[in-house]
């Protein structure tokens, strides 16, 4: 071979190796860019990111996210659409927003010149543009604030992907998404100088109001796509309307970086901007503060169930980001700006940064502990005395099980002729769907035997199946079941309803503003809403509503008194969060001993606290009484959803799934009281048949195996978020 070709083959090659070193070293450059981006904005925004993306995770990852999605995927739910679509939209702005207002509050609190303002406010903007200049705090580079901006309207499309269609369209979702955001970014590179000249062409009442403008019809154009209500395909619609609408707000965003409505030397610039981000920081405040407070009227009313979780949760994360952003980050940034931007050492900002870093911690104490004392809701007994005459002593006596149920047998047996068919049924959690599966089991029992509620001993239940219970127990126990045609429809009615965003606006606001003014807390506000979904569900068979109040709000013992032996025994199953005991309700006495062989007497119940019981034994307890909804909220205190409420002599009561899901422990026991009551001598003569049903929504366990995984610390952190306790 010729040496020209040898060495041309060889240069050649070297070339190569120097392209590929560069490429890799390029690469590097801009990984190690991206890194130094990404620990910027955490350590700048760290605690804005977590708060707009929260709820987009819980929604993930929380169990009734799915629900809640699911049920804006009906036709009638537009507007419940058009809301959490707006709602993001309202949450990009107040993460991309500048603080204008706040300069203003600093500027009053400080006693500063106003002449300042704007000069603080070119300061800002360098910092929030991530574009300081050379003699400013500091010179940092962040991620753009517009993908900070779009990211929790993105993780909610995605989740949607992921609820509707699966992961293989959650993941297809996600690539499609990532395309068109750089085929967008790549657009404006292409047309930045264009876009300035337009810009600059505008007339001075478009460049106040452009920005209006856009997002006016923004919202319009998803409005519309809401609108084609094709049934079948209305989850898909769901999911083009709302990836539109965030594309549109991100080329806005996109725009408004790359734009400009006058040049960097035009003084108009700064004083146009101080203007328009004044009144959108306004708006913004008003805006957040007037959704807590339309929240909470909505929530008074009992009527907040008719807007979407989603935009309670969304508005919620807005309203924090903008009152954290205006009351603290900002002033403590303002301060600094003054004493190191500007030069300006005197003492007065120096203590005012302390003092507000002070006031942030104690609102952030505050919050780790909660201002609610989260009590177990109690009522007053003197309605009861009036209304049954009778005495503190009788309306709380309880019989022990085998009284009671020998009792309860002779009522039933025709005089010891008839075999006595006895019903013990148990319940298992699973929120909503098991509450619902659980009445819908119930109802169907009922039409097929009529004697069955007459021989129904005990109801045992755990968590969602306790509302159903409850539900049961009150449709019967108030004469209107019998006069319901379709029952399905009664089920639909109480448990289609939206509950969770009573419980989310409690859980993030709530709560925190009742402690001011009373001692409610979202429990209560679920426990109403409950009850007053009953009184809707059945008011076609004309339920008195007075009587519907003293079902669920008088004392958990009163049916018992009313009507001795008619109602089933409702065990209603809870747990200690302190150490972890299962807590029982129970309208009889729980710690009975039996007589066993060889004389020998054994306690029923040894595992348990008797919940009632413990309560009855504080004197501080007297004349006070416990709603049988409080003791159902007790058993189904879902985490997050409700609050743990403490009562007095047994602790802080979570759900009663925490200890044991299906109901049948405590049925087991009864079971084996009972038997132990028949075999005794003087019971010879009782003739029983027991039945025992379990209704189940679901697996009791999972028996797939657990894989293998190498020790590390890490393990005691699982043990420690897998233990409720």
């Amino acid at each position: 071979m010729h040496p020209c070709i040898e060495r041309n083959r060889a240069c050649r090659s070297i070339m190569h190796k120097i392209l590929w070193v560069r490429y890799k070293m390029t690469a590097m450059d801009k990984l190690f860019d991206l890194l130094e981006k990404l620990i910027n904005t955490i350590k700048s925004n760290g605690l804005f990111i977590l708060l707009a993306i929260l709820f987009p995770v819980l929604l993930y990852n929380f169990g009734a996210g799915s629900e809640i999605i699911n049920d804006l995927a009906t036709t009638e739910r537009e507007n419940s659409n058009l809301f959490v679509a707006c709602s993001f939209i309202f949450l990009a702005i107040s993460i991309w927003c500048v603080p204008t207002a706040s300069i203003y509050l600093f500027t009053w609190l400080t006693r500063t010149g106003e002449s300042k303002r704007i000069v603080i406010l070119d300061r800002i903007l360098d910092i929030y543009n991530a574009k300081p200049k050379e003699d400013n705090i500091s010179k940092q580079i962040e991620i753009q604030v517009r993908y900070l901006a779009v990211l929790p309207w993105l993780m909610y499309i995605v989740t949607m992907g992921n609820v509707f269609h699966g992961k293989k369209f959650m993941v297809l979702l996600v690539a499609a998404i990532v395309l068109m955001i750089m085929l967008l970014n790549q657009l404006m590179r292409s047309k930045t100088d264009r876009l300035k000249l337009i810009f600059g062409r505008f007339p001075i009442w478009l460049k106040k109001f452009w920005e209006v403008i856009t997002i006016t019809v923004g919202v319009v154009l998803v409005f519309l796509l809401f609108q084609i209500k094709i049934e079948q395909y209305y989850d898909h619609i769901i999911i083009i309307a709302n990836i539109f609408g965030a594309m549109y707000l991100y080329l806005f965003l996109l725009v408004k970086e790359t734009s400009e409505d006058f040049p960097d030397d035009d003084p108009r610039k700064t004083q146009l901007i101080m203007q328009k981000t004044l009144i959108v920081h306004i708006a913004a405040l008003v805006i957040a503060i007037g959704s807590v407070i339309y929240f909470n009227i909505q929530q008074r009313n009992g009527t907040i169930h008719a807007i979407s979780a989603i935009t309670v949760g969304t508005m919620l994360m807005s309203f924090f980001i903008l009152m954290i952003e205006f009351l603290f980050t900002s002033q403590m940034l303002i301060a600094r700006i003054m004493r190191v931007g500007l030069g300006d050492t005197r003492l007065r900002y120096t203590f005012y940064r302390y003092a507000v870093g002070a006031t942030a911690i104690l609102c952030i104490g505050t919050v780790f502990r909660s201002c609610n004392p989260h009590t177990f809701r109690k009522v007053s007994m003197e309605k009861q005395y009036a209304k049954d005459s009778k005495t503190y002593t009788d309306l709380i006596q309880r019989r022990p099980i085998d009284r009671y149920f020998r009792s309860w047998y002779d009522q039933r047996s025709n005089g010891g002729k008839d075999t006595v068919n006895v019903y013990l049924v148990s319940g298992q959690g699973g929120g909503s769907r098991g509450a619902a599966w659980f009445l819908l089991n119930m109802y169907e029992l009922d039409s097929l035997n009529s004697d069955f509620y007459r021989n129904l001993f005990s109801i045992s239940t755990v968590s969602g199946s306790t509302s159903g219970a409850q539900m049961f127990l009150a449709s019967k126990e108030l004469g209107v079941l019998d006069r319901v045609k379709n029952r399905k429809e009664i089920v639909k009615e109480i448990y289609r309803k939206n509950y969770l965003s009573s419980a989310f606006y409690g859980m993030l606001i709530g709560d925190y503003i009742e402690c001011l003014t009373g001692d409610q807390d979202r429990n209560y506000y679920f426990q109403t809403e409950e009850m007053e979904v009953f009184k809707k569900a059945f008011k076609d068979q004309n339920v008195n509503a007075d009587a519907v109040d003293d079902f669920f709000n008088m004392d958990y013992l009163s049916n018992y008194k009313r009507n001795p032996y008619r109602m089933p025994l409702f065990f209603i199953n809870s747990t200690v969060v302190e150490n972890g005991k299962k807590v029982v309700f129970s309208p009889v006495r729980l710690n009975t001993s039996l007589l066993e062989r060889d004389n020998k007497r054994k306690p029923l119940f040894t595992y348990y606290e008797d919940g009632y019981g413990i309560f009855r034994n504080c004197e501080w307890s007297r004349n006070k009484g416990l709603p049988l909804s409080a003791c159902v909220n007790a058993s189904q205190s879902f985490p997050l959803v409700n609050a743990y409420s403490y009562l007095h002599g047994v602790g802080r009561l979570a759900d009663g799934g925490l200890f044991e899901n299906s109901g049948t422990s405590t049925t087991s026991e009864v079971y084996l009281a009972l038997k132990n009551i028949i075999g005794r001598k003087e019971n010879e003569d009782m003739k029983v048949k027991f039945t025992i049903i379990t209704i189940l929504n679901g697996k009791i366990d999972d028996n797939e195996a657990v894989n293998y995984k190498r020790a590390s610390i890490l393990n005691t952190l699982t043990a420690v978020a897998k233990n409720p306790f």
